[in-house]
């Protein structure tokens, strides 16, 4: 049978006919592993698919390459390398290359990173190399080390988003090292990055980049520093966290608003039905506290949330709130005023 499929596929390549890459495509899938591994003829088939076929041809092939082995290494990176070959080809050997955890796939792909000829080529590179994963480590913490220049910025970026992908505890230490990064957008990736690790470094880091001037990095603290909910009492994480409700940036005092709801911590509910009291609190930032107060749940919490209904107004609650909470609130009167709040 896969004599016969591969036979099927070579003459239908020799054909004019428009669906030939299809019967090659459809031939293809119909070998089996070992048929396919270091297949010089199926590889040579793909390879004109890959370069003749349309999206959706060249879609379906790049799912097959990876299955013939390392036989397909060099044709994709002489394909990526050549800046003659039609960029969208190189896009697709490209993002196939991330199937393969070679030293000399992973310095191609860095290398495209590092001439950054086209930002698309170089996104798909960098996706490519968060792939392969922790082999890459290596060669895309070179890229952090680069001299800071203008030129460099864009390639450290990348890096750090790698490493952010990647999402292994390797990582934590070049992770590390960037923290502190002039460039906001890096320390941003490198703070959302390092709160998926429970490493005891770290928190004490996260809490100092809540008084980052850059609101993206102390949202990103925030989120982070709320979702430690196992050394929330050891380091006062609710003390660190409650001046950002009244940060400058709205963006800020909202994420602040929901993360205080995972840390459970009772005095949550103190510091959140304050802000909701509070006549200069944003609607904005009232309907996330209701929210809050909502997930928290607690008999306190929904006392919190009966005694806003005087002075709730439609525009501050969220729609349909209470549908997906109703369980949370306790029964009888409780239950009405809540629901109330909830379906202004």
């Amino acid at each position: 049978m896969s004599s016969i499929d591969l036979d099927r596929a070579i003459l239908a390549a020799s054909q004019a006919n428009h669906q030939r890459w299809s019967i090659v495509i459809d031939s293809l899938q119909g070998l089996s592993v070992d048929r396919l591994q270091q297949n010089q003829i199926a590889l040579d088939l793909a390879l004109q698919v890959l370069s003749q076929g349309d999206f959706e041809q060249q879609w379906e092939i790049a799912k097959i390459i990876p299955k013939l082995g390392e036989i397909a290494i060099q044709p994709l990176l002489d394909i990526v390398n050549d800046p003659e070959v039609d960029l969208e080809d190189r896009w697709l050997a490209a993002r196939i290359l991330g199937a393969f955890a070679r030293a000399e796939v992973i310095t191609a792909l860095v290398a495209i990173i590092q001439t950054d000829e086209d930002p698309e080529l170089s996104a798909i590179a960098t996706s490519a190399l968060a792939k392969i994963g922790t082999p890459a480590i290596a060669a895309v913490t070179e890229l952090l080390l680069l001299p800071r220049t203008n030129e460099s910025i864009a390639n450290r970026r990348l890096a750090a988003s790698i490493l952010a992908q990647i999402r292994h505890s390797q990582t934590i230490e070049p992770l590390l090292q960037i923290i502190d990064d002039p460039d906001s957008q890096i320390r941003t990736i490198v703070v959302e990055a390092l709160g998926s690790f429970h490493d005891l470094r770290i928190p004490p880091l996260l809490i100092a980049k809540l008084t980052d001037p850059i609101a993206s990095v102390r949202k990103a603290a925030v989120v982070a520093l709320s979702c430690r909910e196992d050394v929330a009492s050891q380091l006062d994480l609710l003390q660190h966290l409650r001046p950002l409700l009244f940060d400058l940036d709205l963006t800020v005092c909202q994420a602040t608003a929901l993360g205080l709801a995972r840390l459970a911590d009772p005095e949550a509910v103190t510091v959140l039905t304050e802000v909701l009291a509070s006549s200069r609190t944003p609607d904005d930032l009232k309907s996330s506290t209701i929210l809050s107060l909502g997930w928290i749940g607690t008999p306190a919490a929904i006392d919190s949330l009966i005694a806003a209904l005087n002075t709730t107004t439609p525009r501050t609650a969220p729609r349909n709130y209470y549908s997906d909470r109703q369980n949370r609130a306790r029964s009888g009167l409780c239950q009405s005023k809540t629901r109330q709040i909830f379906e202004l």
